[in-house]
């Protein structure tokens, strides 16, 4: 009723509604994380405590897209999965660490200001504007959703390499 009949909406308050015990559960799972040896993983904390989880080998991806698939991974994903290891950038690609092999996608568009008349990357919002008023002066911007002329691209826009 609270959220007048929109299903998307319905499940994001359910969602946050239950994170609390979604987090409760995860931290009893961790709390007593022990090695093969029955050991805890980082002896000098007590038990309960949260510890120092073992370092990530890879990750598994349980649905990819044959080569030539298009892949948008958010600025926010990639900064985490550098942090935690099982993401690379570098060379022009977005590589995530998989078994048996890494999954490799280029990087087709960068994060960034892109003029949406001409595609070209510029350094900031304000380049964004001079240049469409004096590359594209009196043109209606061609993507209704960003009138101004420009937009800015939050994200990694990838093609997945063979």
């Amino acid at each position: 009723e609270s959220c007048n009949g929109n299903a998307k909406a319905a499940a994001t308050f359910l969602m946050v509604e239950k994170l609390e015990d979604i987090v409760k559960h995860q931290w009893e799972a961790i709390k007593n994380l022990k090695g093969a040896d029955g050991k805890l993983a980082e002896p000098t904390k007590p038990e309960g405590e949260c510890l120092n989880p073992p370092p990530l080998d890879h990750i598994e991806v349980k649905r990819v897209q044959g080569p030539g698939s298009r892949q948008v991974f958010s600025t926010r994903l990639v900064d985490n999965g550098i942090f935690v290891g099982w993401i690379s950038l570098g060379e022009g690609k977005v590589v995530l660490h998989t078994r048996p092999k890494p999954l490799i996608y280029k990087i087709v568009k960068m994060p960034g200001h892109y003029c949406s008349h001409c595609g070209e990357k510029q350094p900031g919002e304000i380049e964004s504007r001079i240049h469409v008023k004096t590359a594209h002066p009196g043109e209606r911007s061609p993507d209704p959703e960003s009138p101004s002329g420009y937009c800015r691209i939050n994200a990694y826009m990838c093609v997945r390499e063979g």
